[in-house]
């Protein structure tokens, strides 16, 4: 019950002063940004697999791909930091900004594919109309 405390804690967080992670803590941030790093890659393949002809899908899932090995990349990096206790690049904080980080980009993300990509879908159907109609 006394780690529950200390999460909650900003003194926990917000201190350059190297508490060792457990090794649970360890495998399941390691786990947790290696696991990210495979889902962008997937995520890059699946139009691929798919063989779609959907561009905007494709951008989509480019978008989530990106993000998901950057910031597993980081996270990997901070995570080897914090194992080695190094003082600044090893501190709790990171992964708090990299947590804010992934939120952020992944509602930029939805809110490309939930106001951006009706337009352009709207714009690519109106176009294919007009295109039916004009001699090749």
């Amino acid at each position: 019950m006394r780690i529950m405390e200390n999460i909650f804690s900003p003194s926990y967080w917000f201190t350059l002063r190297q508490i060792p992670l457990s090794p649970e803590g360890l495998h399941i941030l390691t786990g947790f940004f290696a696991g990210l790093v495979v889902a962008g890659f997937v995520l890059r393949l699946m139009p691929q697999l798919l063989k779609g002809k959907d561009v905007l899908f494709y951008r989509i899932t480019a978008k989530f791909s990106s993000c998901f090995v950057t910031i597993g990349i980081i996270g990997l990096l901070f995570t080897f930091f914090a194992r080695e206790a190094t003082r600044v690049l090893g501190a709790r904080f990171w992964f708090v900004f990299l947590g804010i980080l992934l939120v952020a980009w992944i509602g930029y993300i939805f809110n490309f594919a939930a106001r951006v990509v009706p337009k352009r879908r709207k714009k690519i159907s109106e176009y294919e109309q007009k295109k039916r109609y004009l001699p090749s």
